[in-house]
């Protein structure tokens, strides 16, 4: 009889980074919100909402802060091509 595969039995990998192999991405707080939710397992399952919304608009926050530093030449260069 086989049995499917437990989450021991997955190597980790860039899509399934364990905390001793966790991925990076570049971004120093990108990184730090990603940690907090490789954590959730073992924080209570009434505290993962907070934590989850909590990283939701961490990760937001930083992309708009990064598309502010962004000079809008990428936006501007996608529509360039439109109508001409």
């Amino acid at each position: 009889m086989t049995t499917a595969p437990g989450p021991d039995d997955v190597p980790p990998g860039p899509d399934n980074a364990g905390p001793d192999n966790a991925a990076t991405t570049g971004h120093p707080e990108v990184d730090q919100t990603l940690a907090t939710l490789d954590q959730l397992g073992s924080r209570p399952l009434d505290d993962h909402l907070e934590v989850l919304v909590h990283a939701h608009e961490r990760l937001h926050a930083t992309l708009d802060e990064h598309r502010g530093q962004d000079d809008g030449a990428g936006e501007n260069d996608r529509h360039r091509g439109e109508g001409a």
